[in-house]
């Protein structure tokens, strides 16, 4: 008995394209650090006097972007809804602005958008503490006023 190649080539997309769905829905963790410039955490982001790092950047909850605060040309809040993001676990809804895994992100009222000097991608991501996290940009005069 021969299988044809084309059934086994549609059986390994399906099982990749489950594969892709099911690691998608794996929620980044938050790791144990033990940094005494740690100013804030969350399984979302981790945030130091000169940098913050964005977990679950790239593919599900793997891959974490490191974003030094002097790369920032503009930092931005915005409401969330369905135009900007709301509903968007992971990825770009425009081709302008990138957002890392969040799988709670429809329950989150506000999100940051930051631009980076040289990159045309421009960052979006939410965080559990958005008050906290806007005072310590704020504090560094990375964000103008409280929206």
């Amino acid at each position: 008995m021969v299988i044809d190649p084309l059934i086994i080539r549609l059986v390994v997309v399906i099982l990749l394209a489950n594969l892709i769905i099911v690691i998608g829905f794996i929620p980044a963790r938050k790791r144990k650090i033990e940094d005494a410039s740690l100013l804030y955490q969350d399984r979302l982001i981790e945030f130091y006097p000169d940098r913050f790092v964005l977990n679950g950047y790239y593919f599900g909850p793997f891959g974490r972007k490191t974003v030094r605060l002097g790369d920032i040309v503009s930092l931005d809040t915005v409401d969330l809804n369905l135009r900007t993001g709301k509903y968007r676990i992971q990825g770009t809804g425009d081709f302008r602005t990138w957002f890392p895994q969040d799988l709670r992100r429809s329950g989150r009222k506000k999100a940051f958008i930051a631009s980076l000097r040289g990159k045309r991608m421009k960052i979006g991501f939410t965080v559990e503490d958005f008050e906290r996290v806007q005072q310590i940009f704020c504090e560094r005069g990375w964000l103008k006023e409280k929206n």
